[in-house]
């Protein structure tokens, strides 16, 4: 990919002209030909657009950026912005090293969260400011594990991530750890399972966490004639603050990768039917749903697509 040699206080103006239409624009991931690609799309009509090469894409607040983890031949992971008007990309030359992944942006556009390997050593979370340039690494004295999946809260008042005991809650200007979470409290069962690319969307009041996880003892075929462990299938819960309970919801019968808030009571998920045993051998093997949390029955709107996000 060509790599831009755009000034950051230019690329800030790119990033965050007014979008009217941001509500409605989704970015995902879709491969072709052996590469990823960003995509995004109006989750409205489901026209798409493709963007770049890379994966794990997050939509800006406005609906006008997408920050994504590009990659090279070499097996380097870099945080990068592509700009949807121009399709230009950006690699952040600010973030160190050759080994980082999974921007989540800020709820003013301003900040990314990402996981970034350091001293060789562990993984934790880290911050990038895009007025001042500067990189903040969280956890690196209070944390004795790799932490993965780092979210913010609604207000960008405090960053999460997470171990497999425990979720943590830091402060967001200097770094302190506020808080530890029970993993059990989100997981209430053995049988449910997550991963290290787990990740979790917070809804815009910031009451309830929206997330995709392995239920074990239960089965995809398609995702067994793909290679995936035969006795588990995705399936997307909510967490609840205020109860501290967590509730699976109904998605009639589809086998969920991930999931992320398209608005106050409605999400967007990728997902497919574990009787399409025929698409076992293609690089897709997931479509995109959304579905109100009023009951209604979700509703398929682009074919071929994972990883989800959606501008708020």
């Amino acid at each position: 990919m060509k790599k831009f040699t755009i000034l950051l206080p230019a690329l800030v103006l790119i990033l965050f002209t007014a979008n009217p239409s941001a509500a409605e624009k989704i970015a995902f991931s879709r491969v072709s030909g052996g590469d990823f690609y960003i995509y995004t799309a109006d989750s409205a009509t489901g026209k798409t657009t493709r963007l770049c090469k890379g994966y794990d894409p997050e939509i800006s607040p406005d609906g006008g950026t997408v920050a994504y983890t590009q990659y090279d031949k070499t097996g380097g992971r870099f945080i990068a912005f592509c700009d949807i008007a121009s399709r230009k990309s950006l690699v952040i030359k600010e973030v160190p090293g050759k080994n980082s992944y999974g921007p989540r942006w800020s709820s003013n556009g301003r900040r990314l969260l990402y996981n970034i390997f350091i001293d060789q050593s562990r993984w934790l979370p880290a911050l990038y400011d895009l007025n001042t340039r500067k990189n903040m690494t969280i956890g690196r004295d209070t944390a004795k594990t790799d932490l993965f999946g780092p979210f913010w809260s609604s207000d960008s008042a405090f960053v999460y991530a997470f171990d497999f005991e425990n979720i943590y809650k830091f402060s967001e200007t200097d770094g302190r750890l506020m808080e530890n979470i029970p993993m059990n409290r989100l997981l209430p069962s053995d049988n449910i399972l997550i991963s290290s690319a787990t990740g979790i969307s917070v809804s815009p009041d910031g009451a309830m966490w929206l997330f995709a996880a392995e239920v074990g003892g239960e089965k995809c075929a398609l995702c067994a004639a793909a290679g995936s462990p035969a006795e588990t299938k995705g399936a997307v819960f909510i967490y609840r603050l205020t109860t501290k309970k967590t509730e699976r919801l109904a998605v009639g019968g589809l086998c969920v990768s991930d999931a992320a808030w398209l608005g106050a009571d409605e999400i967007i998920f990728s997902a497919h039917a574990p009787s399409e045993k025929s698409r076992a051998k293609s690089a897709n093997i997931y479509d995109i749903y959304r579905m109100k949390l009023n009951g209604e029955k979700p509703r398929k709107i682009i074919a071929d697509g994972r990883a989800v996000s959606a501008a708020k």
